[in-house]
């Protein structure tokens, strides 16, 4: 049980302070892809600190031996004596639900930012072929404008031609 609030306090403290403090950080503009590795690395450690921890409330710990039919009569015992108070299939029940649902929401935003990504800018990295200059230095399509700025759009576009449906030979 004191695993599983370490866990969960962790993540707690990963998710407030230390993305407060990343957020204040003045170094991500010199170093942006270390920022976002840190970003990556700090949700990353949070989410897996919520599994576990959902994880330990779930699986009670068993003294590991080195005699398999031990560990396993250990292992059915510690459950006997885990779900055999009200509060212990509670307690489970509460930590699978916990490391399910961070699994499913994990799940569910990694698939709609990855259809997000791949819908609305194909047709723009398609076009912009057209509307700029390939640069082979940089390996990309530069676009004349009054102000700097640098997108980078999701999907495949082939530089000097443009991409028809319909008729052929025309």
């Amino acid at each position: 049980m004191i695993v599983a609030v370490a866990l969960l306090g962790y993540a707690a403290l990963l998710l407030t302070a230390g993305s407060k403090a990343l957020a204040r950080a003045r170094w991500p503009d010199r170093a942006p892809r270390l920022a976002v590795a840190a970003w990556l690395a700090l949700a990353g450690s949070a989410v897996a600190s919520v599994i576990l921890g959902g994880a330990v409330l779930v699986v009670p710990t068993v003294r590991v031996s080195a005699d398999l039919s031990v560990l396993l009569t250990d292992c059915v015992m510690a459950l006997r004596a885990t779900y055999a108070h009200p509060g212990g299939a509670a307690m489970a029940g509460a930590g699978a639900v916990l490391g399910l649902a961070v699994i499913a929401r994990v799940t569910w935003c990694t698939a709609a930012t990855l259809v997000r990504a791949g819908l609305p800018g194909a047709g723009t990295a398609r076009c912009s072929p057209l509307a700029g200059q390939h640069d082979r230095r940089y390996g990309a399509v530069l676009l004349d404008h009054d102000e700097a700025a640098a997108w980078c759009l999701p999907g495949r576009w082939t530089a000097g031609r443009a991409h028809h449906r319909g008729r052929r030979g025309a």
